[in-house]
């Protein structure tokens, strides 16, 4: 009852805050145009239409945030994923069957050049945070997705840390994106997709 309350309490607290969701207040260049011409942008790819059928089994918002990683794939032009948590099944699923090839690297530091992301979930939580992985993570171009790290302390631990260490960290409530891009104009923003 305890976890159920203060994550009500969480959600609570982030619809209050967010007004940065149509752009407003952004002052990135990087950030201002991911927000209104990508996640924001609801354009389908066709991908999305050939697995309609497969898509149905997963819960809408899974759907949802799948599809808008897979925009951010395509506007950065990502090749190599790194996804070993079950959390995100449906973004592996929507990758897996685009006409662009991705890579899926076996380990998430191995190096790479241009973005590489990095889905991680609960099963992921003690890999991400041991301090080599940080500090590797740092000078590279990285993207790190968070799942649901407002569902219990330690998620919401993880994510502070990794918060903390980012150039650039957009909280999206059920997930969160961490750029790790030296070259970005450091910012904290939260949004509602």
């Amino acid at each position: 009852m305890k976890d159920l309350l203060h994550y009500s309490y969480l959600k609570i607290k982030y619809f209050f805050r967010i007004r940065k969701s149509r752009g407003f207040g952004i002052h990135s260049p990087f950030v201002f145009r991911l927000v209104t011409q990508v996640i924001k942008d609801d354009h389908p790819f066709y991908v999305f239409d050939l697995l309609d059928k497969k898509l149905e089994k997963y819960a809408y918002r899974d759907v949802k945030y799948a599809k808008m990683v897979y925009r951010i794939i395509n506007e950065l032009r990502i090749k190599n994923i790194y996804c070993n948590s079950s959390a995100f099944e449906c973004s592996k699923l929507i990758c897996e069957n685009a006409d662009s090839q991705h890579k899926f690297l076996k380990s998430m530091h191995e190096n790479v050049e241009g973005y590489k992301l990095v889905y991680a979930g609960d099963d992921d939580l003690d890999n991400l945070l041991e301090k080599d992985t940080i500090n590797s993570l740092k000078g590279t171009k990285t993207i790190v997705i968070l799942s649901e790290m407002y569902k219990c302390d330690a998620t919401l631990d993880a994510y502070k840390t990794l918060k903390s260490e980012a150039q650039v960290s957009l909280d999206l409530f059920y997930r969160a994106l961490l750029f790790f891009d030296p070259k970005l104009q450091k910012g904290s923003y939260s949004i509602k997709v």
